[in-house]
Parts: C-alpha cells; sequence; structure tokens
C-alpha cells in the first residue's frame, strides 16, 4: 500500500472514530447535565456537584477539541 491510500485510510478511521466519540460525549454530556440538576444539597456537601461539574468541563472541552479536528481532516 503505498503512503497516499495509507493516510487516507487512516484518515478516514480518525474520523469514523471522531463521530463515534462526539455521539457519546454528546449522550454523556446529556446524562450528566439531568445529574447535576437532580443534584441534592447532600450530593453537594458529598463532592458529587464538583465531580460532575468537573466531567462537563472535561467533555465539552475534548467534544469541542474533536468537533475542530474533524474540521481539519474534512479540509
Amino acid at each position: 500500500m503505498n503512503d497516499e491510500k495509507r493516510s487516507i485510510k487512516v484518515s478516514k478511521r480518525r474520523i469514523r472514530d471522531l463521530k463515534t466519540f462526539k455521539l457519546a460525549a454528546e449522550i454523556r454530556l446529556n446524562d450528566v447535565e439531568i445529574e447535576l440538576e437532580k443534584l441534592t444539597e447532600e450530593d453537594i456537601e458529598a463532592g458529587w456537584g464538583e465531580a460532575f461539574e468537573r466531567e462537563w468541563d472535561m467533555l465539552s472541552h475534548t467534544f469541542e477539541m474533536a468537533s475542530e479536528v474533524s474540521r481539519m481532516f474534512r479540509a
């Protein structure tokens, strides 16, 4: 396999992986938002609020980076 075909194959696989990640991240972001809305005062004191907020931040930033990489592959 020549370098060009290998590069195209790797790029297609990367795009597929990014799409899969973005779908999973969207689902998890929705779940985290629901969990944040359901938190009780006791849950917040136990640290769940901070944990869910950190997860939401990490997922949303990673989602944005994956979107940018997807755009780069399409260019």
